[in-house]
């Protein structure tokens, strides 16, 4: 049996402390994906190997809304998104309307979802230069 005393409750403070750290960076660690641009639906909804690498994104997602940052060579992009439904970290859909307040108009909506592990994203906006909607597709999955 070891002995209680300061020296040993010091070490073991310190144990305890450098397991909590470890614990956290590999939680931190799950959060990160690779993310892909996607030619269409269904190869974002299985994030398939027609969909090309663009960057890197984490999530964080807490009780009611979820955090996506979005790392690419380009720029960087982070977005709050509060009209979600959460099941857990890896289930859960949220939705984004894309108006103009100033106009008080309409150009757009994104759907983001995370099921079982596999991120995708569908952005439509219209443009107004050329009078369509431009529909974007990406996907995620750990690297």
């Amino acid at each position: 049996m070891i002995p209680f005393n300061r020296q040993n409750k010091k070490f073991l403070e310190k144990l305890g402390l450098i397991i909590s750290l470890f614990y956290l960076s590999s939680i931190c660690a799950e959060t990160k994906y690779n993310l892909f641009n996607c030619p269409d639906l269904e190869a974002t909804l299985q994030c398939s190997s027609e969909c090309k690498i663009h960057g890197k994104v984490e999530f964080d997602v807490l009780t009611e809304e979820v955090t996506i940052k979005t790392l690419s060579n380009k720029n960087n992009i982070v977005n709050l998104l509060q009209d979600c439904s959460i099941k857990t970290p890896t289930e859960w859909l949220c939705n984004k309307s894309l108006i103009e307040p100033k106009k008080l108009a309409f150009f757009g909506y994104e759907i983001f979802q995370m099921q079982a592990g596999v991120f995708s994203q569908q952005s439509n906006v219209y443009s107004t230069s050329k009078a369509s909607w431009i529909e974007t597709f990406q996907c995620a999955k750990r690297f």
